[in-house]
């Protein structure tokens, strides 16, 4: 009887892991670069000016959202008006003719840095990333990543900010204008190479074992 019962049970659980959905996880979308794990970055921020720092989690533009929820005047609180591209003045994709504007580096940069343009195959829209690196200079704060692991910091549109920390332990960047200054180069160097300039793909590497990457991201971006 008691084999009975117990054959039973695991019959149950047989039968409810071959009934369970299976969605990849972000973890799963990734061994391109080499077989890093990659998941979504946490961020230490303040809701407001010397408020205590608090945690959330997901990419720019869902923590930009949530911070938004908890206070409105987010934006008036920290004075966000210095952004680097003005996104008005530029034409969609399936237009014509797109201008690639400069970026002024607000944050001291390791200038030992290195920059590999990528062709056309994994390219992502130029206008799209600047709108990337626009959130980041919104979001007040520091990135934090675990050891050899790449986080999506910008997703929308198909087209991906990503931060790898290739170091052995955490890493948190004194600020996401890091991050941002990191893509805006690969902008300024890559878009256009190999390709229209409606289109960028590139790797920035720092010596102090971190990268950003600029890519199209299919997942749920």
């Amino acid at each position: 009887m008691r084999l009975t019962i117990i054959t039973l049970i695991l019959g149950l659980f047989a039968l409810l892991a071959l009934g369970a959905p299976s969605t990849p996880s972000l973890d799963a979308q990734s061994d391109e670069h080499s077989g890093m794990t990659v998941s979504d970055v946490y961020w230490k921020v303040q809701v407001t000016p010397g408020a205590p720092v608090i945690i959330l989690n997901g990419t720019v533009q869902s923590v930009y959202a949530q911070l938004l929820e908890l206070n409105p005047n987010y934006d008036a609180d920290w004075n966000n008006t210095d952004v680097p591209f003005n996104l008005e003045e530029e034409e969609d994709y399936e237009d014509d003719e797109e201008e690639t504007t400069d970026i002024d580096h607000h944050v001291p940069f390791n200038v030992k840095h290195t920059v590999d343009c990528k062709g056309p195959s994994g390219a992502a829209r130029t206008k799209r990333i600047k709108e990337g690196i626009n959130y980041l200079h919104k979001v007040k704060g520091q990135p934090c990543s675990p050891q050899t692991t790449c986080g999506r910091v910008s997703c929308s549109y198909k087209a991906a900010i990503k931060w790898c920390n290739w170091g052995k332990g955490e890493r948190c960047l004194p600020s996401f204008e890091n991050i941002a200054q990191g893509a805006s180069v690969i902008v300024n160097d890559c878009a256009g190479v190999h390709m229209d300039d409606k289109l960028v793909h590139g790797d920035l590497h720092q010596p102090d074992l971190w990268s950003v990457i600029v890519e199209k991201d299919d997942y749920k971006c």
